[in-house]
């Protein structure tokens, strides 16, 4: 049986992108620490969590990183290898993240990793922008208070219908 679900994409109306990481079969302090070092190698600001089913979990950072750079980030991350490279060649270039149930399991907030470093490559991080649709999109649909920094000022979020 096939059931119909929806999720968010990272892609911004400006051509850049926001960090998405979708892991399987990988504990949480094992993502907890790559982000850490994710943080640092590239210059990320908060990374937040959610729990997709029993041993999945989603990382999302707000920051708007250009393709490039998404790719090397998901390139140093233990996402499944099929997520970093099916985007790719699918044609649009988007990572999608679920947002309704599967097999009976809602995906729920699972806490935050702030930033470490108040610079990058000598920059204070405040460079990047954050993209304030796909904030407003997490805050509404889990009733968090994620507060932006240097948003951008686009206003939507491309939303995907895909069955599983």
């Amino acid at each position: 049986m096939t059931k119909e679900v929806f999720g968010y994409t990272n892609r911004t109306r400006d051509g850049k992108y926001i960090v998405f990481l979708d892991y399987d079969r990988v504990s949480f302090d094992w993502i907890v620490d790559e982000c850490k070092v994710l943080q640092e190698m590239f210059g990320l600001r908060t990374f937040y969590f959610f729990q997709s089913s029993k041993d999945g979990f989603h990382a999302v950072c707000f920051d708007k990183v250009k393709l490039k750079t998404l790719l090397l980030i998901l390139s140093n991350s233990s996402v499944d290898p099929r997520y970093h490279q099916v985007p790719l060649h699918w044609g649009k270039k988007i990572w999608t993240l679920r947002l309704t149930e599967k097999n009976d399991k809602n995906i729920k907030p699972k806490g935050f990793l702030e930033k470490r470093y108040n610079e990058f490559e000598g920059e204070t991080l405040d460079f990047r922008e954050q993209s304030s649709p796909h904030i407003k999109l997490i805050n509404n649909y889990f009733n968090l208070k994620i507060r932006a920094v240097n948003t951008d000022n686009l206003t939507d979020v491309v939303i995907a219908k895909y069955k599983i």
